[in-house]
């Protein structure tokens, strides 16, 4: 309270003249608290019955205005003209031969350090069952049908368009040496040896481009191993891939795409299951999967994320004010405010799934939805008056005028970025302000009401005599056990 005295009576500025007079008359004393508990609790089951809703978008995320010429020419083609053949599609890759990363011990904020390659030891082409495995997956996924709404034509792959090599590579044994020498081929080496002399050839190279993957290799190790009789050098083959274009046409949000990638879930354990054990590795792979799962992480661990900072927010206010009563009526007063901007503001209101911005900006909203509540919570533990309302009467008093200028500094530098081009920007304009105001509304209602109806007085909820017991009796353990050790060493 401001302490400027005229005639020996503390002097209120016109704000704190407010909050300690017909503020606390109507809000925290009259009839208007209950209405106000009735009406945040309402809130709070409507935010959350709406927050429960809250998924990746359904729709691809929108980066630029309606109105942006980007926008448009997007609009134009995907509306305004048929499908062709021509329309790009998502590459899809069929991998043989690899387990992954091995990233033990790598630096993670360097991104040059990408870990070791892990082959599958395994892997095995070169035996006949193998070969006709390779050859049968490729005939099978040009057959594949797919129903999702990702998938055009009903099929999994556009117009059968399989890039394989080992087709390309048995038109060639043909063409060089006759039909006796088609696929399979039960000679191990003499497969081993043609395929690698097919893969430098430059033609076969850019028709399937990195789908065989020999390795150089010296001396020898593996079972797959092949020495070019031009160089002499030893080369392995670690793995081998073939790749399609699926029937699905990006960009689509993760709820059409999850399903797609599904159906090719499906056909890798169909061929699995029906491969032989060195052939029974497959998987499949596309830069399209990396963008949807990135975007399902990101939604996944905005949730995790409020979790552990409603944890962290709880121990945090426990510490500061010294009560747990407090810290709770805080941390129920932060799920109000995050549940109000989450669920009514961003799902009920503006329709939004839970995207790129909206994951990012539900972790920060946190911070703001913490900032009133947990300083009315500390200057009403602090205050010099005994009763919950006189102490709430005091802690708004007291903080009200610094609460005020916060919200309206925060809003106001808020409403800058609804004028940024970039719909993210335009998006967290619309979570900070809508942050501001939700916690406004929060921490100057129904917490000061809740602290006037059922604050702490005295010593109740204050964490510190728990703290004293359990010093004394961790010092009395600690003790009794040092003095039963120099008994033990006396008697001996």
């Amino acid at each position: 309270v401001a302490d400027n005295k005229h005639d020996g009576e503390v002097q209120l500025r016109p704000i704190e003249r407010f909050y300690h007079g017909p503020y606390t008359e109507h809000v925290l004393k009259g009839p208007a608290r209950y209405g106000i508990l009735v009406v945040f609790t309402a809130v709070l089951i409507v935010g959350i019955v709406y927050s429960a809703q809250l998924a990746p978008p359904e729709e691809e995320e929108q980066w630029l205005p309606d109105d942006h010429m980007y926008t448009k020419i997007m609009d134009w083609g995907d509306n305004e003209f048929m499908l062709s053949t021509e329309d790009p599609t998502v590459l899809v890759s069929v991998v043989w031969g690899l387990e992954g990363m091995d990233i033990s011990g790598i630096n993670f904020w360097n991104p040059n350090e990408r870990g070791k390659l892990k082959y599958d030891t395994s892997f095995n082409l070169a035996s006949v069952d193998a070969q006709q495995n390779l050859l049968d997956t490729c005939n099978s996924l040009r057959e594949y049908p797919c129903d999702e709404d990702g998938c055009n034509n009903g099929m999994l792959v556009r117009h059968g368009q399989v890039m394989c090599f080992l087709e390309g590579f048995d038109d060639w044994l043909v063409q060089n040496y006759g039909s006796a020498a088609s696929l399979p081929v039960d000679d191990q080496d003499l497969f081993l040896s043609r395929l690698l002399n097919f893969s430098s050839i430059s033609y076969y190279r850019q028709r399937f481009p990195d789908q065989m993957g020999f390795v150089v290799e010296d001396p020898c190790e593996s079972n797959m191993c092949v020495q070019d009789s031009e160089t002499g050098t030893s080369y392995a083959l670690k793995f081998v891939k073939i790749d399609c274009n699926s029937s699905f046409i990006p960009p689509e949000p993760a709820k059409v795409t999850l399903p797609v990638m599904g159906v090719f879930q499906d056909f890798i354990d169909d061929q699995n299951s029906k491969s032989v054990d060195s052939m029974s590795g497959a998987f499949h792979t596309s830069e399209e999967w990396t963008y949807i799962i990135t975007q399902v992480a990101i939604a996944e661990n905005a949730i995790q994320g409020m979790g552990l900072c409603f944890a962290l927010s709880f121990i945090v206010i426990l510490v500061t004010t010294g009560n747990a009563i407090m810290a709770l009526f805080s941390v129920m007063t932060i799920g109000g405010i995050v549940s109000t901007v989450l669920g009514i503001g961003c799902q009920a209101i503006q329709g939004w799934g839970l995207g790129v911005a909206e994951s990012v900006a539900a972790v920060i909203l946190i911070g703001f939805s913490v900032d009133y509540c947990v300083h009315i919570a500390n200057a009403y533990m602090e205050s010099k008056f005994k009763s919950r309302l006189e102490r709430t009467q005091d802690a708004m008093t007291t903080m009200g005028v610094s609460i005020i200028a916060g919200a309206m500094t925060t809003l106001m530098s808020g409403s800058f970025l609804f004028g940024a081009v970039m719909s993210f920007f335009n998006k967290f304009g619309f979570i900070i302000c809508f942050t501001i105001f939700s916690s406004f509304a929060w921490s100057m209602f129904f917490f000061p009401v809740v602290c006037a109806l059922w604050g702490p007085e005295d010593h109740t909820g204050d964490v510190a005599p728990l703290i004293s017991k359990l010093h004394a009796y961790a010092k009395a353990r600690f003790t009794k056990e040092s003095t039963s050790d120099d008994s033990t060493k006396a008697k001996e």
